[in-house]
């Protein structure tokens, strides 16, 4: 009987240590994405004190029936950053790299159902990045002084006043 016990406590503490590793893991994705989405330091850094200090995150760390939120938010969360870090380099994802996304967003949906969400943020991401750049585009083709140096004039009085 006592083996039972101490063999229980053992497996309570391993899943314990795996989900602590999967919350320390999540504030790493979160700086992560939140410096690739504001290009901040400072506020990534704030993202992941709010994201580790919340006071609703105790529970996680010591209720082993919650790890498969913190196992979604995990694969999630590393399926969104990666998207979004593919999207800043200005390309389209790869064959393999749509199949990694793939394989994130199974290993999401197979911890909690929430994960069915990621295909219409990467669909809003997507449109985000492309309506941004195209943006740049039309910019910088309506604007040419806005990326020369602006020309000054070469006395104080050589332009004409309108009455």
């Amino acid at each position: 009987m006592r083996w039972d016990f101490d063999s229980r406590a053992s497996i309570q503490r391993r899943i314990n240590l795996v989900c602590f590793l999967f919350l320390c893991a999540n504030i790493c994705l979160t700086y992560g994405f939140a410096r690739r989405l504001t290009g901040s330091r400072e506020v990534a850094a704030l993202a992941c004190l709010l994201h580790a200090y919340h006071g609703s995150s105790a529970g996680l760390a010591y209720n082993s029936g919650t790890c498969f939120d913190t196992f979604c938010f995990f694969f999630y969360m590393g399926a969104l950053t990666y998207y979004i870090s593919i999207r800043r380099r200005g390309g389209s994802p790869r064959l393999w790299q749509i199949a990694l996304l793939l394989c994130l967003y199974v290993a999401a949906l197979d911890a909690k159902e929430m994960a069915v969400t990621l295909p219409v943020i990467l669909g809003c991401t997507s449109c985000s990045t492309t309506a941004r750049r195209a943006g740049d585009r039309v910019r910088s083709r309506s604007a040419p002084w806005a990326s020369s140096p602006r020309r000054t004039s070469s006395g104080p009085h050589t332009e004409k006043k309108a009455l």
